[in-house]
């Protein structure tokens, strides 16, 4: 497996839990919409 994929699919893992936790109110890109 190409290891940047794995990475990429840990980060989405993580970037998807947080979202779903209630990071969607603040997104990763700053805007407080």
């Amino acid at each position: 497996m190409n290891p940047y994929l794995g990475l990429a699919i840990i980060l989405t893992a993580i970037a998807i839990s947080w979202w779903a936790a209630g990071g969607f109110r603040n997104p990763p890109g700053g805007d407080p919409r």
